[in-house]
């Protein structure tokens, strides 16, 4: 069968490694997808015989390749790692350069409770133990952020807790002066 090759640009290939087993995901913008399957653009996952990797839906399908639209404030994309045994992991990602305006891309691990900026030469270790939290479509997201996309955050406030809708850079003030190490999502006064 011929199929003609899709448009490369602005795409994040995700790699999942443990030893020399690999497996992948792809992340792609394009003004046209939508943000739950698209049979034209989008791709489901299939199992394999060791670990998988790939990104959910809204709806929780499981997708090899996620083809997303570029929107002004793009909800996180959550990975879901499955069919894992207790061990040490990476995650790499590689693609970066084919993205314009792009600002940062977050990985947040909720597990741990900590994020930090994807860099393209390097990769992110991380243990799966038997707690399911520590694997799952609960553990990993994805948050891109665009330099043309900054919208103003909103503050929640829950109990004596202060929240940010911003994941990142984020800077806490009191009387107009930043709180030294204040720079969380989440701040208590």
């Amino acid at each position: 069968f011929y199929r003609v090759a899709a448009d490369v640009s602005s795409k994040v290939l995700i790699s999942l490694k443990s030893g020399k087993s690999v497996d992948r995901t792809m992340i792609q913008f394009r003004k046209e997808a939508t943000e739950e399957f698209d049979p034209e653009f989008d791709s489901y996952k299939l199992k394999n015989g060791i670990f998988n990797l790939s990104t959910l839906t809204n709806e929780g399908q499981n997708l090899a390749a996620n083809v997303l639209p570029r929107t002004k404030c793009g909800p996180p994309i959550n990975l879901n790692i499955t069919n894992i045994e207790p061990g040490t992991y990476s995650l790499s990602f590689g693609g970066l350069e084919s993205f314009d305006n792009l600002q940062s891309i977050t990985l947040i691990d909720r597990f741990t409770e900590k994020s930090q900026v994807v860099e393209a030469d390097e990769s992110y270790s991380f243990e799966v133990t038997s707690d399911p939290k520590s694997f799952g479509s609960e553990r990993f997201q994805l948050q891109f952020d665009f330099t043309d996309q900054t919208p103003d955050p909103v503050v929640s406030k829950e109990g004596n807790r202060l929240t940010s809708s911003s994941l990142v850079g984020n800077q806490w003030y009191m009387n107009d002066q930043p709180i030294e190490g204040a720079t969380g999502r989440s701040f208590v006064p």
